[in-house]
């Protein structure tokens, strides 16, 4: 947590530090600083024209944490964290918690692009922040966060501009999968409205498919109707088919790019196998990573293909060199694909 001596250096908390006590300016959970004082902080930078990296922080999936582990450990993840955002920013900016899951962070080094790019790449890498294992009690969630970014005075020169900017590429860390940073580049960024990114209307998108699906003839059409819908209301690199005979087909060129045995010890409870990284992939299927690596895909997400009598293969959700955390929402449309597809095969074998 902070304390006198690390605020002090600070020319903001050195002035009002001298007549108030600390502890009211800390967050009770997790000793950054509360949000009223980030904030300040960020307007007494803003009035002193001091140029700043800002960034919102959330936490992955926090709500599965609390509810697989408890919210003790939920509040052991929180306050570790917070500790390792301490330390990981030194002494080139603070650290403050907005709510929840989710921090305030100023980095007062650079507004470089590259040098932005390297500070948020280090705190995902090297056990530092994210991407790392918590030792909780009783148990060791994984931890990763979204960040969105922005700078002042070259991407905003007023607070409310900040916050939304980071806002908005928050927003679209979220959309692209999580567990990744985006930094605002005005060209990419400018025009997308917090809006567009919003969470899926999961009925408009099952209801939409449905349409895609029934609305082609063949299977090979159906498919390709419902991939081109999904590759972009779900951000996808591509989506594969294995068949039966265990071919691996990429949906979007029609090619036969593989071949795969028997994957069904890989599924879970649900039915589902879901992975962020390849080399993850490698240690849980050797045979399937080295199947999918020469494609590029880090992260894919699948099913299988089946009726109560008959399996018609599997059929998976891809990302090219992304890490991405596969959400509630994505599982539930690839389960609703594979039901269409299984259902009209069951109905009109002569595709199968």
């Amino acid at each position: 947590m902070y304390t006198y001596e690390m605020l002090k250096k600070y020319n903001y908390f050195n002035n009002v530090l001298s007549n108030d006590n600390i502890s009211n300016y800390l967050d009770s959970l997790t000793g950054v600083l509360q949000r009223k004082y980030i904030f300040k902080y960020i307007e007494n930078l803003m009035d002193n024209k001091t140029p700043f990296t800002m960034a919102i922080l959330d936490i992955d999936n926090f709500k599965f944490v609390n509810d697989k582990y408890g919210h003790k450990v939920g509040d052991e993840v929180l306050m570790q964290l917070a500790e390792n955002l301490i330390n990981y920013i030194g002494e080139e900016g603070l650290v403050g918690r907005y709510g929840g899951d989710e921090f305030i962070l100023i980095w007062t080094k650079s507004i470089d692009y590259s040098e932005i790019h390297n500070f948020y790449d280090g705190m995902c890498h090297n056990n530092t922040v994210f991407r790392k294992s918590y030792n909780c009690t009783d148990s060791t969630p994984f931890i990763t966060g979204t960040i969105g970014s922005a700078s002042y005075p070259v991407d905003g020169s007023s607070f409310n501009e900040m916050f939304d900017l980071c806002d908005k590429t928050l927003y679209r860390g979220k959309v692209k999968g999580r567990n990744c940073y985006i930094i605002y580049v005005e060209k990419k960024h400018k025009y997308i409205t917090v809006q567009e990114l919003a969470e899926l209307d999961i009925f408009q998108v099952l209801t939409t498919l449905t349409h895609k699906f029934y609305g082609a003839r063949g299977i090979k059409d159906k498919i390709r109707n419902s991939i081109i819908y999904l590759r972009a209301q779900l951000q996808l690199d591509n989506i594969y088919y294995i068949k039966k005979n265990g071919e691996l087909i990429d949906v979007n060129s029609q090619m036969a790019v593989g071949h795969l045995g028997n994957l069904d010890s890989l599924l879970d409870e649900d039915n589902m196998y879901s992975s962020s990284y390849i080399t993850n992939i490698k240690q849980d299927s050797l045979e399937l990573g080295n199947a999918i690596e020469p494609y590029g895909l880090h992260s894919i997400l699948f099913t299988n293909i089946r009726t109560k009598e008959h399996k018609y293969g599997y059929i998976f959700f891809a990302l090219e060199r992304t890490a991405r955390i596969w959400q509630p929402n994505d599982k539930a449309i690839l389960l609703y694909l594979s039901k269409l597809i299984a259902s009209f095969l069951e109905l009109h074998p002569e595709y199968v």
